[in-house]
């Protein structure tokens, strides 16, 4: 990943809207794949970013990816069916 490009990820990532989730991850859309970002068990004030799959996003976290205008809906329905990672990645 080119450098700053994680943190223009992190800048532009999104809570997952649910008021009763409790995980405090951050996702985000790099082009086809989504990441996924962590704070650090260590000092709480870094994140962990790593990429998954689309499906194993919250609908409700995609869905609310998309009305803030993060990706076209073609982008939508790529996500919704992803089940794993390309090599580079895995």
């Amino acid at each position: 990943m080119p450098e700053g490009r994680a943190q223009e990820l992190l800048d532009q990532a999104i809570a997952d809207p649910d008021p009763d989730s409790k995980s405090g991850k951050l996702y985000a859309v790099d082009g086809e794949w989504c990441f996924v970002a962590q704070r650090s068990e260590v000092s709480g004030e870094l994140y962990h970013g790593y990429p998954v799959p689309g499906g194993e996003v919250p609908e409700r976290v995609l869905y609310e990816m998309f009305r803030a205008e993060r990706f076209p809906r073609g982008v939508l329905n790529r996500l919704r069916r992803q089940s794993a990672l390309p090599e580079r990645y895995a």
